[in-house]
């Protein structure tokens, strides 16, 4: 597989820890400079399939003031495959940030999570509570994301059957997504086509890097993943997660529309909502800094950046 193109600044300090089971996990630490305000540190969790890029914009705008760890999850760009197929899953990702966390030695942080990102942060707050002071969920969703996804609950439908023939035809299947993701610019014209980027904010090289990401990552990766989603089985640990939760929608995002994170703030205690109208299912990336500053804002109202603030 071909190296994705990097859009974020190199890092200050970057290497591997072995995650629970000994898979490898590649982490990048974008340290504060010395002499930065002492601020709580932030974490950031991708969607399937995506890559560390997603957070550019994020990255660009905090790390002069915070320390900033991202990770590749199992199975994703520099990390390695589980041997044992069967931790290829959504706890085993957030087990995969706990073990860069210890890694780097990292203070309680504030977890970003976009799409499955929003899983992976929340199995993460649920598992290790002490080391998450907020949450910061951007475009996700913990029922089955074919469920409404291009306004249509057709697509659950059609995948519903598609997913439970998986087991036992997994060399067709994998076939399949090869010849369908063998061409990234096609990839590219599909997310901005189904509300996957709002092409009018978000930058060409933004779409065009993800959809490397994407084409990078392999079915062996992506199925048993995308079928755990479609499981909605995270919606059942919402009413469990005390850190306080800032969820973010985006207004034309047809792949995860509004209704699904408005349903996540119902369900979490306290969680506080913001819709970006004309962001896609990439917000963080159409419109960085507005989502940036209501980030800031949040911590603010709640007084999250406080060391005396309990975690």
């Amino acid at each position: 597989m071909s190296e994705v193109p990097r859009l974020l600044p190199e890092p200050t300090r970057s290497g591997y820890t072995p995650s629970f089971d000994g898979t490898r996990i590649y982490w990048e630490l974008h340290e504060a400079p010395e002499g930065a305000e002492d601020l709580p540190p932030l974490v950031f969790c991708y969607g399937l399939v995506c890559s560390v890029n997603q957070w550019r914009a994020q990255v660009e705008r905090f790390r002069t003031e915070r320390t900033c760890l991202l990770l590749d999850y199992r199975g994703h760009h520099r990390s390695g495959t589980p041997k044992d197929r069967r931790l290829m899953n959504i706890s085993a990702c957030a087990r995969d940030v706990a073990a860069a966390v210890r890694e780097v030695d990292l203070a309680p942080a504030h977890v970003w999570g976009h799409s499955l990102g929003c899983n992976v942060g929340l199995e993460y707050a649920l598992a290790f509570p002490e080391q998450v002071r907020s949450l910061v969920l951007l475009n996700g969703t913990t029922e089955s994301p074919f469920k409404g996804m291009f306004g249509t609950d057709l697509l659950e439908k059609v995948v519903d059957p598609l997913f439970k023939a998986y087991a036992g035809h997994e060399d067709v299947y994998h076939a399949v997504w090869s010849v369908l993701m063998s061409k990234p610019e096609a990839v590219a014209f599909v997310a901005k086509l189904g509300g996957g980027f709002n092409a009018d904010a978000s930058t060409a090289e933004d779409i065009e890097t993800y959809a490397r990401a994407v084409v990078n990552v392999s079915p062996e990766t992506f199925f048993p993943l995308i079928i755990e989603l479609a499981k909605g089985s995270t919606a059942g640990i919402l009413p469990k997660i005390k850190t306080p939760a800032f969820v973010i929608a985006g207004g034309k995002d047809r792949v995860t529309p509004p209704r699904e994170q408005k349903l996540m703030v119902a369900a979490l205690s306290g969680a506080q909502y913001l819709e970006v109208p004309t962001g896609s299912h990439n917000v963080q990336l159409d419109f960085g800094d507005y989502v940036n500053m209501k980030a800031e804002e949040f911590w603010g109202r709640l007084d999250l950046d406080s060391p005396s603030k309990p975690v």
